[in-house]
């Protein structure tokens, strides 16, 4: 009988394969968890990097520019986990402001695309664009400690290097479905804004001409309000009423039409934004502007502001509402 169910079809094409995947899985959780420790797995870890910087060494410079690792990125990551830095302690060495730093705005943005286009996001995507935004926030935001008599003009510019259209998409479709925290999302719209004209026109086009974007700042300040945290959360306030207000700068001015020839066509005005937007959540929101985050604003981005106050009438609707 036991002669009979050995030879069996069962046997040989089942129970056999089953035993021998069920040994080998013991075997290799009980490698991994005995003999590859931590110094073992940098050992790989530094073998597989030495591995990369060789392969690209004989790779054409021209491919390994566009896909591959910068040496002295590979070096330096080398270096340390011979030193003995663990996972860990390097996760705390190179944080992602310092790994967007070692590309160029190309890289980064194909990085940044990279990530926005998962379909499932990864955990970390939104600490990926908040670094994005802090390093380039010269971009959008004027030193908190400039005096009030300096200058606070901040050009907008036109810079073929910031084009994405994968970007504007994917970004705007993430913070609305608050895949992006709307203060880590608007200063990602706000550099692709101020930096590209085509970006900007894509991002009016998404929003209402700017319109979404005073929406969505009222549920942030809303929710800012409902946790007790009025200065703002990981981002302060300041920073990210500077960029919203220069982001809708952007947006205004991307829409702006004037006719070809008199009398011809239609114009926008120099203030579409105007046309757009809910007066009394536009009053709510930035009809009275205090000293902290106007000093930290571009001056295009109060003009704007102090001219849609004007045209929204939103002094006479706080003298109302004081009334009441």
């Amino acid at each position: 009988m036991a002669r009979r169910f050995f030879s069996s079809f069962f046997f040989k094409n089942i129970c056999l394969p089953t035993a021998g995947f069920g040994a080998g899985w013991v075997a290799f959780c009980y490698i991994d968890e005995q003999w590859l420790t931590v110094e073992g797995r940098q050992k790989m870890n530094v073998f597989n990097l030495k591995v990369i910087r060789a392969t690209q060494g004989v790779l054409p410079s021209t491919l390994v520019d566009q896909y591959g690792y910068k040496p002295e990125f590979l070096d330096q990551m080398i270096s340390s986990l011979e030193k003995g830095y663990t996972e860990a302690q390097m996760a705390d060495r190179f944080t992602f402001d310092e790994i967007l730093k070692e590309c160029g705005v190309e890289d980064q943005l194909a990085y940044l695309e990279e990530h926005a286009t998962e379909d499932i996001p990864y955990f970390y995507i939104a600490d990926v664009f908040h670094s994005w935004a802090r390093i380039h926030e010269a971009l959008y935001l004027l030193p908190h400690d400039r005096h009030p008599t300096d200058s606070g003009h901040l050009a907008m510019q036109n810079n073929e290097q910031f084009d994405s259209e994968v970007l504007c998409k994917e970004v705007w479709k993430k913070m609305m479905d608050n895949v992006l925290p709307f203060d880590v999302g608007v200063r990602v719209l706000c550099v692709l804004a101020v930096t590209n004209k085509k970006n900007a026109k894509r991002i009016a086009a998404s929003s209402q001409q700017g319109a979404e974007v005073v929406r969505y700042y009222k549920a942030y300040m809303d929710k800012l309000r409902e946790n007790n945290t009025p200065d703002g959360d990981t981002v302060s306030k300041a920073d990210v009423t500077a960029a919203a207000l220069f982001l809708l700068r952007a947006l205004n001015d991307a829409v702006v039409s004037k006719p070809l020839l008199p009398f011809v066509g239609t114009k926008t005005g120099p203030y579409p934004l105007a046309n757009r937007v809910d007066a009394t959540v536009w009053c709510e929101d930035f009809g009275a502007l205090d000293a902290a985050i106007r000093q930290q604003t571009a001056d295009s981005a109060v003009l704007l502001v102090d001219v849609l106050n004007e045209k929204l009438k939103c002094t006479e609707k706080r003298e109302v509402t004081a009334a009441i």
